[in-house]
C-alpha cells in the first residue's frame, strides 16, 4: 500500500495491554483454552441435508454397486483439495469404484462449478451416474436441472453463498429438487468461514468417521483453509490448521518440502510456497498439467514424474508472475489516470483472463484501493473480479440492486452488472468510496527509540501457535516520523534495502523487502529523509535480533535541515 493513498488518521489502536490473551480477545477468541487446545470439530448434525447426502451416496455405493462416479474439481486449490479428499476417501471406502475427475480447461480456467459449456458437454455425452461436486455448484440451478433430467444424481458439498431458486423459462426452480446440497452457509452451522474442503470433510466424516479422522485427511483441509483465505480466528478452522500441520498426509510431505521455504510450516510459508505453485498450475496449465497436479496431490506419481511435474509447476508460476507484472507495467499510467481522484480502481480489460484475481491483488497491494478488474461481454454484461480490504464489501454491494450478482467471499469475489447500468454503478461507487476510510489496526504507535520488548515477545508466542492469517492478523505497529541520513541505508541484497537503527541500546533492523520499494527510496548518501511506517515485529531467523518488516511507509526527502520535520 502506498501512503499517498493512505490517511494516517485511519490508524487506530484498541489494545490496552500487549499480551497474548488481550490480543486474541480482540479478534473474537474469548475462550483461550479452547482455542489453543485445537480440539474443536463442529457436529455434522449442524449441516442441513448431511444425512440425506449420506443416504444418497450409500445407495449408489452399497445398493446400486456402481462401477464409476464423477467428481468436478473447481478451479482453485480449495477445489483440488476437496477433490483429493473425495478420491482418497473412495480408495478406502469403495476401492472398486472408479472416480473420474473432471477439470476445467485452460480456456475456462476461472469457470465455477457447472458454469462451463465444455464440462456440461462432457457430462451430456457420458453415461449419467453419481456426480459429486465440491467447492462449487450450490447455485447452479439451471445446470443441475438439466443433468437431473438426463439421469444424473447430484450431491454437492460447498461453502459459497447459495441462490437456491432461479427462474428458468418463466418458472421458479429450486436446486433442492435436482441435487442434494450440503453448504455451511445453511442450517445451524456455527463455522460459516470453513472452506469447501472442510464441508467435504464433514460429509465424508458423516459417512465414515474412521476414514475421515485416521487417514490424515485433515492436512488437505488445512491447506484449503489457507489457500482460500478463510478466517483463522474460528475454533474449528484453527483446529484443522494446527492438527493438519501435525498430521501431514504422506502424499503432501514431499510437495510441501519442495515448495515451502526451508519446509517451514507457517501460513505465510504455505501461501507463498506450495499454494502459489498449485494455483498457478490451475490458472495457466493445460488439462494435462491439471491432471498431473491432481495425480501429484493424491500420491499417484513416480519419482521421475514428481520431479517433472514440480518443474512444470515452477515454470507456470514464473510465467504467471511475469504476466501479472507485465500487465501492471503496461497499464500503470492508464490505471492511475482513471483512478487518481477516486477511492477505488475500476479498470476494464479487453479480454477475459484467468489472472484477474492476481492482478486485482497486485493493484490492491500497490495502491491500497479496492480494485474492480472487469471485461465487457458481447451480451452487454460487465463481469470480473473484486479485491478489497473491506471485509464484507460483497454484502454491501448486493444491497443496492445495481449488480446482477456479487458472489464469493466477503472481500474476494466475482461481480457482474449490465452495461446499461454502468453510469449508476459508477455514481454509487464514487459516493461510497468517497466517504469510506480504511481502518488499520495496530497494537501501538511508538517513537523509533521506544519500541517495547513486549511486542516481540507477543510475536514469538503467536508464532508458536502458528495461528496468524486472515481474521487473526499478524501484529502491526505504527512508527512515528523520524529522520535518517541517506548514508544509514545499507543495501543488503538485490531484492531489498535494510536500515539499521539503534533503539534503547539495541539495534532494530527495518527491512524494506521489495525491489519496487528500493527504487522508490532513491537514496542519496548526502540527503536526509523523514520516514513514517507500519511494520510487523519479527525475530531474525539468522541471529535472533528484533527486527521490523516494513509493510507500508512514507519517505520524504527533507534536504539537510531538521527544522521542517516535527
Amino acid at each position: 500500500m502506498k501512503f499517498e493513498n493512505f490517511d494516517f488518521n485511519s490508524i487506530y489502536n484498541e489494545f490496552e495491554d500487549i499480551n497474548l490473551i488481550s490480543y486474541l480477545n480482540k479478534f473474537g477468541i474469548t475462550d483461550i483454552e479452547k482455542f489453543v487446545s485445537a480440539k474443536t470439530i463442529e457436529d455434522n448434525e449442524h449441516y442441513e441435508n448431511i444425512d440425506k447426502f449420506r443416504n444418497v451416496f450409500e445407495m449408489f455405493i452399497k445398493e446400486k454397486k456402481i462401477e464409476k462416479m464423477y467428481t468436478l474439481l473447481d478451479s482453485d486449490l480449495d477445489g483440488y483439495m476437496s477433490g483429493s479428499l473425495i478420491y482418497l476417501f473412495m480408495k478406502e471406502y469403495a476401492p472398486n469404484v472408479e472416480v473420474i475427475a473432471i477439470h476445467h480447461s485452460e480456456d475456462n480456467a476461472k469457470a465455477h462449478g457447472l458454469e462451463d459449456d465444455e464440462v456440461m458437454d462432457f457430462l451430456r455425452n457420458n453415461e449419467p451416474n453419481l456426480l459429486w461436486i465440491s467447492d462449487a455448484g450450490s447455485s447452479n440451478v439451471k445446470e443441475c436441472k438439466e443433468l437431473y433430467e438426463l439421469g444424473y444424481t447430484i450431491i454437492i458439498s460447498d461453502h459459497h453463498n447459495q441462490t437456491k431458486v432461479k427462474v428458468i423459462d418463466g418458472v421458479e426452480c429450486n436446486i433442492d429438487d435436482y441435487a442434494t446440497v450440503v453448504n455451511n452457509q445453511n442450517g445451524n452451522v456455527e463455522n460459516k468461514c470453513g472452506s469447501g474442503a472442510l464441508v467435504t470433510w464433514h460429509c465424508i466424516d458423516n459417512i465414515d468417521t474412521h476414514i475421515a479422522r485416521t487417514k490424515k485427511l485433515v492436512s488437505y483441509v488445512m491447506i484449503s483453509l489457507i489457500s482460500d483465505s478463510m478466517d483463522m480466528n474460528t475454533y474449528e478452522n484453527y483446529t484443522f490448521s494446527f492438527r493438519g500441520k501435525q498430521k501431514l498426509h504422506k502424499n503432501l510431505i514431499p510437495i510441501i518440502a519442495e515448495f515451502n521455504y526451508k519446509n517451514n510450516q507457517s501460513n505465510k510459508d504455505y501461501s507463498f510456497g506450495v499454494i502459489s505453485k498449485c494455483n498457478a498450475t490451475i490458472r495457466l496449465g493445460s488439462i494435462e498439467d491439471k491432471e498431473n497436479l491432481f495425480r501429484l496431490l493424491v500420491g499417484e506419481v513416480t519419482s521421475d514424474e514428481f520431479d517433472s511435474i514440480c518443474s512444470r509447476m515452477l515454470s507456470l508460476h514464473s510465467e504467471q508472475s511475469k504476466l501479472v507484472k507485465q500487465f501492471v507495467e503496461n497499464n500503470k499510467e492508464d490505471i492511475e489516470n482513471k483512478s487518481d481522484s477516486k477511492g477505488y480502481i475500476l479498470y476494464k480489460i479487453k479480454e477475459k483472463t484467468p489472472l484477474t484475481g492476481l492482478i486485482g491483488n497486485k493493484l490492491l497491494g500497490s495502491y491500497g484501493k479496492t480494485t474492480f478488474l472487469l471485461h465487457e461481454r458481447e451480451d452487454g454484461e460487465v463481469a470480473g473480479s473484486v479485491r478489497s480490504n473491506i471485509d464484507d464489501l460483497r454484502s454491501i454491494l448486493n444491497e443496492n440492486g445495481l449488480f446482477n450478482y456479487n458472489e464469493g467471499h466477503g472481500n474476494v469475489f466475482g461481480t457482474s452488472y449490465d452495461i446499461s447500468k454502468e453510469k449508476e454503478v459508477i455514481e454509487y461507487l464514487d459516493t461510497f468510496f468517497a466517504s469510506y476510510k480504511p481502518h488499520i489496526r495496530v497494537i501501538g504507535t511508538y517513537a523509533v527509540n521506544s519500541i517495547p520488548s513486549e511486542i516481540f515477545e507477543l510475536r514469538v508466542k503467536l508464532d508458536a501457535l502458528n495461528a496468524c492469517g486472515k481474521g487473526l492478523d499478524i501484529p502491526q505497529i505504527h512508527i512515528k516520523p523520524f529522520v535518517v541520513n541517506g548514508a544509514d541505508f545499507v543495501k543488503l541484497t538485490p531484492s531489498g534495502t535494510m536500515l539499521l537503527l539503534n533503539s534503547n541500546d539495541e539495534t532494530f533492523i527495518f527491512k524494506f523487502i521489495s525491489k519496487e520499494k528500493q527504487k522508490e527510496l532513491n537514496v542519496g548518501v548526502d540527503k536526509k529523509y523523514k520516514i513514517e511506517m507500519l511494520g510487523e515485529p519479527t525475530i531474525s531467523e539468522y541471529n535472533g535480533a528484533n527486527q521490523i518488516t516494513v509493510n507500508d511507509y512514507e519517505v520524504k526527502e527533507i534536504g539537510s535541515s531538521f527544522d521542517d520535520v516535527f
